[in-house]
C-alpha cells in the first residue's frame, strides 16, 4: 500500500502540535542527559564498595584492541548497560520508566557486577587464544561518572599473532583418487601455493575455529568415500613451532580413515495410518529384482508400490558408502506427502567375501490417512446476496506410486434484484448503459486439478534417482473458470501447466515449467468500457490495464528458473540470494496456427476452442530473461547492510513485436522504487497518466537498505530502522514497433537508448521501520522522490508512505 500526502491546511494545526510534543521530548531527554553528565574520577579496582556494586553501567569501553573490533567484544561480553535512545549511552528512557511505574514498565537498571565482568575477562581472553594471541593479557576496571553510574573499562594487551607457514594431511587413503583429493585441498583453508601435493602454504593467521572446520570437513570427505567408522578422533592435527621463531607454526592432519564399507542389504518398513507395528500375519514382503538385498515390508492397509519408494533411495547395495547418499535419500523420503519416517539407521556391519565390510540399512516408515474430504459453505455479498459451496478432495497414494492428487471445486451463485442494478448503474452516471433492469442471478464456477509425483517424470526419468537432482517431484495442473458478471462474462478461463522441479545442493535448486498454457476468452460489453471511463475519469493507464487483462488471448511458455538461497528467507541479514529465468512464450499457438488451423498461413490468432465463443484468441510470441541477485551483510548482531540488483529483457519475435502484458516489466510499489504506486513509474519518463502502451521490456533497478536494533524484546518482537536507497525503471525496447502516429514522440520517451537511459532514472531514498517478531517482519517506509523524472532532483517534496510484510528485498 503507498499513499501521497501534500500540505493541506488543516495540516498546520497538527504540525505544530506534534512540533510542541517534539519539544517536551527533547527537554526530557536533555534533562536526563544533563543529569547523567560524566564527572570522571580515578580509576578503581575490581574490588569496589558494597555501594559500587550496586552501581548502574552506563558506558563500556575496550582499550588497547587492534585487531579485534569492539563491536565484536561486545557481542561477547555478558555485562551489559540498558538499551539507549538514538545510540546515546546515558540516554535511557526505559529505565526511567521503570523507576517512575514502580518496576511495572520499562527496563531494569543494568547493575555491575564483579563476577560477570571477571567472566567476561576470561572470555575474551579466549576468543584471543583461539585466534593466535596467546599471550594476550585483559584486564577490567570501573570508573564512577556520577552517583552509583559508572563506566567500565576493558584493557587488552593483545601481544603478537602466531601464524601459520604450512598445512599438511598425511594419511590419506590410497584409494581416493589424485584429482578428487586436490579438488578436494583446494577448498578448504585459502593458501598461497601448493609446497607439494599434500602440503599447502598459508602464511596466515592462526584460528581454532578455521582449523576445527577442516577438520569436519576431511571428516565428511572420508564419509563420502566409503569410511563410515572414521570419527572426529580419526582426524589429530599436530602443530610444530619453528625453532627461530616460536610464533611461527607448521600443521599437519594425521589421517586415520579406518576401513572401507560399501551399503549392505537395505529394509524399508512401511506401517499402515495409526497402525504402531507392523503384523506378522498382514505384510507384503517385496524383494527387488535387480537387487535382491533390497526388502520391502508393507502394512496392509498401506499398500504402495515398493518401487515408489526404492527410486527416492540414492544408492543400492553393494556400493561404496556415502554418507551424503544416504542423508539424501532420508530428504527424499521425507518429501513424500503419503508418509512420515519414524526411525533410520544402519546396523551393525556385516563381513562379506574377501576383506569386504557392509553396513546394513533400515528405514521404519509410517503411511498417512489416504484420503481427505473438505467442504465449505460461504455466504456473500456484493451486488445482491449469494452463496457457495466448496469441495476440496486430496488423495496422497492416488495410484499406489506415493503421488499425491488434489481435485478443488467450487461455485457461487448471487441473487441480484432489479432495484440494485439500477442503482448500481446510476451511481456511476450510467443510466441509459443497461438495458436490462429485470432481476437476475450472476454465477460462478471454477475448478482444479493438481497431481504431483515425487519424482521426474517424462522426459526426465533418467535422471532419476541421480544425487544432483535431490527431492525431485512432477506437478501437472490444470484449472477451468467460468462466470458471469455485470458488464462481462468470462467465457473460460483455462491454464495448464507441468513443471518439474529439483534440489541440487541444500541451498541450490532449479524448475522447469515445461509446458504451460493460459486461455482467457471474455465478452466485455460496450457497458464494460462505459463504466471504466465513469469509474476512472483521469486515469488512462488503469483502464488501458483492465481492458488490456479482458482481451481475449491464448499464451503458451516454457521457463527455466535456478535459484540459489543462502540466507534465511524471514531474517534476511546475512548470506545471499539469487534468481534466473528463461522464458520462451507464444511457441505452441503459433505452431497450431501455422500447421493445423490454416495450413502455411499466419492469421495471429486461433479460434475459441470447442466453439465456446466467436471471439479469436490472440497470442504473442517472445523470449524473456531475468537475473536477480541479492546480499546480506552482518557487520554485528545490530547493524546489517543489504544490497539487490535487477535486470529484465524481453524480446518479442512475432508479427506483431509485443510481449504479453502478464510477461512485461513494471516499476513501483512497496517491494520496488518506493517513492512511486506500483505500476505508475515507466516506462522511460512518460508521465504515468499519458502511458498508452503499459509495462516495459526492460528493466534495471538497484536497491540498498542499511538496518540497525533500535529497540530489543519491545511489544514481543525486535525493532529495526532502516535507511534505503531505491533507483530504476522501465523502457520499451528499441525494436519495438508499437506506435501511435499521434503520440510517436510520447512513446519514443519511453523507449531505451544507451546514450540516454541513465537519465531516465528514478530514485526514491527514505527511513522506515522493521517490526521482527520470530516468524514475520512487519514493515513502514516513508519514501521520498530524490529524482522525479517528471520535476528533476530534489523538487518533488511529498512523502509516500508503504506498508509491507516481509523485508524489500
Amino acid at each position: 500500500m503507498i499513499l501521497g500526502f501534500s500540505a493541506p491546511t488543516f495540516v498546520i494545526y497538527h504540525f505544530f502540535h506534534t512540533l510542541r510534543n517534539l519539544s517536551t521530548l527533547i527537554l526530557f531527554l536533555m534533562v536526563q542527559f544533563f543529569m547523567t553528565a560524566p564527572t570522571f574520577s580515578q580509576d578503581i579496582s575490581d574490588s569496589i564498595s558494597s555501594t559500587q556494586a550496586e552501581a548502574t553501567v552506563r558506558h563500556i569501553e575496550f582499550k588497547g584492541n587492534q585487531s579485534v573490533s569492539s563491536r565484536t567484544l561486545e557481542q561477547l561480553i555478558r555485562t551489559r548497560t540498558n538499551r539507549s535512545l538514538f545510540g546515546i549511552d546515558r540516554l535511557t528512557p526505559w529505565v526511567f520508566i521503570y523507576k517512575i511505574t514502580s518496576s511495572r514498565f520499562g527496563e531494569a537498571p543494568s547493575l555491575y557486577d564483579p563476577e560477570v565482568a571477571s567472566t567476561d575477562v576470561e572470555r575474551i581472553r579466549l576468543y584471543y587464544e583461539s585466534n593466535g594471541y596467546f599471550d594476550a593479557e585483559v584486564e577490567v576496571s570501573v570508573q564512577s561518572l556520577r552517583k552509583n553510574r559508572i563506566r567500565v573499562l576493558f584493557t587488552i594487551e593483545e601481544g603478537t599473532q602466531t601464524t601459520i607457514e604450512t598445512l599438511s594431511y598425511s594419511g590419506f587413503p590410497s584409494l581416493i583418487p589424485s584429482s578428487q583429493l586436490q579438488s578436494f585441498l583446494r577448498e578448504g583453508i585459502p593458501y598461497k601455493s601448493f609446497l607439494d601435493d599434500t602440503t599447502l602454504v598459508l602464511n596466515r593467521g592462526y584460528n581454532v575455529q578455521e582449523l576445527r572446520d577442516e577438520q569436519d570437513r576431511i571428516l565428511n570427505f572420508l564419509k563420502e568415500n566409503g569410511y563410515a567408522s572414521a570419527l572426529r578422533d580419526s582426524i589429530q592435527v599436530l602443530a610444530k613451532q619453528d625453532q627461530e621463531n616460536p610464533e611461527r607454526l607448521d600443521i599437519r592432519y594425521l589421517i586415520q580413515p579406518g576401513d572401507v564399507f560399501q551399503f549392505g542389504e537395505i529394509s524399508v518398513d512401511l506401517r499402515g495410518p495409526g497402525t504402531t507395528e507392523i503384523m506378522e500375519s498382514g505384510f507384503v514382503v517385496f524383494e527387488d529384482v535387480v537387487h535382491p538385498e533390497i526388502k520391502v515390508r508393507l502394512d496392509s492397509a498401506a499398500l504402495v508400490d515398493p518401487r515408489a519408494l526404492i527410486e527416492n533411495i540414492n544408492f543400492r547395495p553393494g556400493q561404496r558408502f556415502n554418507q551424503r547418499f544416504l542423508q539424501n535419500s532420508i530428504a527424499e523420503l521425507q518429501s513424500i506427502e503419503m508418509l512420515r519416517i519414524n526411525r533410520f539407521g544402519l546396523e551393525d556391519p556385516i563381513e562379506g567375501a574377501g576383506d569386504s565390510l557392509y553396513l546394513p540399512v533400515f528405514f521404519d516408515l509410517q503411511a498417512l490417512p489416504r484420503h481427505t474430504l473438505r467442504t465449505e459453505l460461504f455466504g456473500m455479498e456484493r451486488y445482491g446476496y449469494g452463496t457457495g459451496i466448496g469441495l476440496t478432495y486430496t488423495n496422497n497414494n492416488a495410484f499406489r506410486r506415493a503421488e499425491s492428487f488434489r481435485f478443488q471445486l467450487n461455485s457461487s451463485f448471487e441473487f441480484v434484484p432489479s432495484s440494485t442494478l439500477e442503482d448500481v448503474v446510476s451511481s456511476r452516471g450510467n443510466n441509459d448503459s443497461v438495458k436490462q433492469t429485470e432481476a437476475t442471478i450472476f454465477q460462478s464456477y471454477d475448478a482444479s486439478l493438481q497431481y504431483t509425483v515425487p519424482r521426474l517424470n517424462w522426459p526426465f526419468i533418467e535422471f532419476n534417482p541421480r544425487p544432483f537432482f535431490r527431492n525431485a517431484v512432477t506437478r501437472y495442473s490444470l484449472s477451468y473458470t467460468r462466470s458471469n458478471q455485470l458488464y462481462f462474462n468470462i467465457n473460460s478461463d483455462i491454464r495448464l501447466n507441468t513443471r518439474f522441479e529439483v534440489n541440487h545442493t541444500a541451498q541450490r535448486s532449479s524448475a522447469l515449467d515445461f509446458l504451460e498454457i493460459a486461455l482467457v476468452d471474455t465478452d466485455p460489453s460496450p457497458e464494460f468500457e462505459e463504466s471504466l471511463n465513469l469509474q476512472f475519469p483521469n486515469d488512462t493507464l488503469q483502464i488501458i490495464r483492465i481492458k488490456e487483462d479482458f482481451r481475449p488471448q491464448i499464451n503458451s511458455l516454457i521457463r527455466f528458473t535456478h535459484r540459489n538461497i543462502e540466507t534465511d528467507l524471514i531474517k534476511k541479514n546475512e548470506g545471499n540470494l539469487s534468481e534466473f529465468t528463461l522464458t520462451v512464450g507464444g511457441n505452441l499457438p503459433y505452431l497450431i496456427d501455422r500447421f493445423f488451423v490454416t495450413p502455411n498461413e499466419i492469421e495471429g490468432n486461433l479460434p475459441s476452442p470447442f466453439n465456446i465463443s466467436t471471439n479469436a484468441l490472440d497470442y504473442n510470441q517472445f523470449v524473456k530473461a531475468t537475473a536477480d541477485i541479492r546480499y546480506y551483510y552482518n557487520f554485528s548482531s545490530d547493524w546489517v547492510f543489504a544490497w539487490r540488483l535487477f535486470g529484465g529483457y524481453a524480446q518479442p519475435f512475432s508479427a506483431k513485436q509485443s510481449v504479453p502484458l502478464n510477461q512485461r516489466f513494471f516499476a513501483g510499489g512497496s517491494n520496488d522504487i518506493r517513492a512511486w504506486a506500483p505500476f505508475r513509474l515507466g516506462p522511460g519518463v512518460i508521465p504515468p497518466e499519458k502511458v498508452t502502451i503499459n509495462g516495459g521490456e526492460i528493466k534495471l533497478a538497484g536497491f540498498a537498505e542499511l538496518r540497525t536494533l533500535a529497540f530489543e524484546n519491545t511489544l514481543s518482537g525486535n525493532w529495526h530502522t532502516a535507511l534505503f536507497v531505491d533507483a530504476g525503471n522501465t523502457w520499451y525496447g528499441p525494436s519495438n514497433q508499437l506506435r501511435d502516429d499521434q503520440n510517436s514522440n510520447l512513446l519514443r520517451d519511453g523507449t531505451f537508448y544507451f546514450d540516454s537511459f541513465y537519465k531516465q532514472i528514478a530514485v526514491s531514498s527514505g527511513l522506515g521501520i522493521r517490526i521482527d517478531w520470530e516468524f514475520v517482519v512487519a514493515r513502514v517506509d516513508f519514501a521520498f522522490r530524490v529524482h522525479d523524472l517528471q520535476q528533476g532532483w530534489f523538487s518533488n517534496r511529498k512523502m509516500y508512505f508503504n506498508f509491507g510484510i516481509g523485508h524489500s528485498f
